[in-house]
């Protein structure tokens, strides 16, 4: 079984109809794609697993953070993503002006829209940071998540009327996941198509040996 936050690719398709959370304007529902669902080489990021191990839950994203859609899967269809895999991205990168505002007003924020940060986030507040990820760097010691950085909220805890808790996950330009965390409202405020240059840095690539 793969771990949590693994990138994954396909082994092979799955259909619309076994998919979850297809957006309105997921690239699955667009013509050109005639509703054929998922393909072989198509990435995701396992989010959940089954405690029984015998399957889990992948999000498949485009580039840039947006969802495409959600699936349930088994060990057989999937294996872990590599950096050719990337390079092979089906779902180009979409304009955030393109996308539905990731503001609806007051202390209201969307699921599955951008955000940037507005404060850092300190380590001690970050979920979980890939082996990988930019932020694994030497010129960034204190292992947080600086004012800048987009996200991208994958879920809301509205723990009450005044009370908004935002999970979110933070990609670098080439959609693998730099850190999740947790965060308030008042820590960030909804991206524009400008804040697209201050993804996190890539990852580096894999080397030999």
């Amino acid at each position: 079984m793969f771990p949590e936050y693994a990138s994954i690719a396909l082994t092979e398709p799955v259909p619309l109809q076994r998919l979850y959370d297809v957006p309105p304007d997921s690239p699955l529902r667009a013509a050109a794609n005639s509703g054929d669902g998922l393909r072989p080489g198509d990435i995701g990021i396992v989010i959940d697993i089954n405690p029984d191990g015998t399957s889990f839950l992948a999000e498949f994203l485009e580039p840039g953070g947006y969802t495409v859609a959600l699936a349930d899967l088994g060990p057989s269809q999937a294996r872990l993503a590599t950096d050719a895999d990337r390079l092979k991205y089906r779902f180009g990168r979409t304009a955030l002006s393109q996308r539905p505002a990731a503001w609806r007003g007051g202390k209201g924020f969307a699921e599955y829209t951008n955000i940037v940060l507005t404060e850092p986030i300190p380590r001690a507040e970050v979920r979980y940071i890939p082996e990988r990820s930019p932020l694994q760097s030497a010129d960034n010691p204190e292992v947080e998540l600086r004012p800048g950085a987009v996200g991208f909220i994958a879920s809301i805890d509205r723990k009450d009327a005044d009370t908004e808790i935002l999970s979110v996950d933070f990609m670098d330009a080439d959609g693998r996941l730099t850190a999740t965390a947790k965060i308030r409202p008042a820590q960030c405020r909804p991206a524009t198509p400008a804040d697209r240059a201050n993804y996190c840095r890539r990852a580096p690539a894999a080397t030999a040996g």
